[in-house]
């Protein structure tokens, strides 16, 4: 089954503030995403197809 990651105005909005204070943090966003894309179930189940992601760690170079 293929997904397809829809961020919401807000979201961009929200990185946009933060990518002044977290310089990587795009990257990050775009890593998660790739790795949601392929496994769409990483985090924590809630129920009716739906995950939380609580904390993402990006890995060491």
């Amino acid at each position: 089954m293929n997904y397809k990651i829809i961020p919401t105005s807000e979201f961009i909005k929200n990185l946009k503030i933060l990518k002044k204070k977290y310089k990587n943090i795009k990257n990050d966003v775009l890593e998660l995403a790739n790795k949601l894309e392929k496994k769409p179930t990483i985090g924590t189940d809630l129920g009716n197809n739906t995950f939380k992601i609580t904390r993402y760690t990006s890995p060491e170079v």
